[in-house]
């Protein structure tokens, strides 16, 4: 806004550009007629009028300066929402992407958290699974629970540890080396995961309840967990691949050995072989 020196109404209120143009368009077109009319700058009137001109044309050399500084801002200013905008679009675009591609399985907080699980009372297994287990011997597997229906007695604190292993991140499986992988895809290796655990929480909630209180075919069963250890399993959670066929419905084939590989190779689990057994160690990572 600019007021004139000689008092004139000359109060620049442009709210639009449009206005603005107009009031510039105004002082210009005086000013040209006064320059038409310079032969006549010695007249006292024309002297006056030429200097509030010139007064004019200094307000709006400086109003014309103000509004470049003032562009410049607010074009800084909309450079800056315009990446704003390009953000939140690229952002929209990725959750969208996640909404649509949401995993089945999602690894666990880096945090250890302890699965923990209420031991029921009394129960069986199936009688097929028990003569696989007598029939092996103290060397093979057999797997537990198939413990259904309220199972045997409870531990002294009624919870029980159950070992699962952690999902496999994509970043993990793409780092695991070519050679291993081969045509494997990512899913195959957490399905195997998954086949483990069934495996794992049979074993352990069988083994956490009272043996006193089995029956023949769990007590058959606690007694092959417990010949299938060695020294070198002492402190360890382990399971076999009879554990992983009967629980996991999962058979330890060659696709399955190769998997249990990118497992080792990313610190999953280990082996400990023996007895003519091969186990599969659970390796706490926390």
């Amino acid at each position: 806004m600019i007021n004139s020196k000689a008092g004139q109404a000359t109060e620049m209120d442009s709210i639009t550009f449009e206005e603005l143009s107009e009031f510039f368009k105004t002082k210009l077109k005086t000013a040209s007629k006064l320059l038409e009319q310079r032969d006549f700058m010695e007249d006292d009137t024309c002297i006056q009028e030429y200097k509030v001109v010139k007064e004019d044309i200094k307000q709006l050399c400086i109003t014309l300066s103000i509004l470049q500084l003032n562009l410049g801002k607010e074009a800084e200013k909309l450079e800056k929402i315009q990446m704003y905008n390009r953000d939140m679009s690229k952002l929209r675009e990725h959750l969208r992407y996640m909404v649509s591609n949401v995993p089945e399985r999602l690894p666990k907080s880096s945090k250890k958290q302890d699965t923990v699980e209420h031991v029921p009372s009394q129960g069986k297994v199936s009688s097929a699974y028990v003569n696989s287990t007598s029939s092996h011997g103290p060397d093979k597997q057999c797997s537990a629970s198939q413990v259904s229906g309220p199972a045997v007695s409870e531990t002294n604190s009624g919870n029980v540890y159950l070992p699962a292993i952690d999902y496999l991140t994509v970043e993990e499986f793409e780092g695991a080396p070519k050679y291993m992988k081969g045509r494997l895809v990512y899913d195959q290796v957490n399905k195997l995961i998954d086949a483990m655990n069934a495996g794992f929480k049979a074993k352990y909630k069988l083994l956490k309840m009272k043996k006193s209180t089995l029956n023949d075919y769990n007590r058959k069963l606690y007694e092959t967990y417990k010949s299938q250890g060695n020294k070198e399993t002492e402190g360890l959670y382990f399971i076999v691949d009879e554990d992983i066929k009967t629980h996991g419905k999962t058979t330890m084939d060659k696709t399955a050995q190769n998997i249990m590989g990118i497992l080792r190779h990313c610190g999953r689990v280990k082996e400990v072989r023996g007895g003519k057994l091969t186990r599969y160690a659970y390796i706490d990572r926390y």
